[in-house]
């Protein structure tokens, strides 16, 4: 997983978007599976699009909580 960018906004409750490229789908389940189990973030959003096909493949993941 290569992260290319971070966009943060500042609302009622904060949001973080995570944005970059993953070497294939279970690169990816392990970064989003590794972000869930730091208990930092309230929701750890990956669109199931993300997922689809199993090679190199652009992403977001939006991370949302009082961070």
């Amino acid at each position: 997983v290569r992260i290319e960018s971070l966009s943060f906004f500042s609302d009622k409750e904060r949001t973080l978007v995570v944005s970059g490229v993953s070497s294939g789908r279970d690169a990816l389940t392990t970064y989003r599976n590794a972000l869930v189990n730091t208990q930092v973030f309230k929701r750890v959003s990956l669109p199931v699009d993300a997922l689809v096909g199993g090679s190199l493949g652009p992403f977001s993941i939006t991370l949302s909580g009082g961070f």
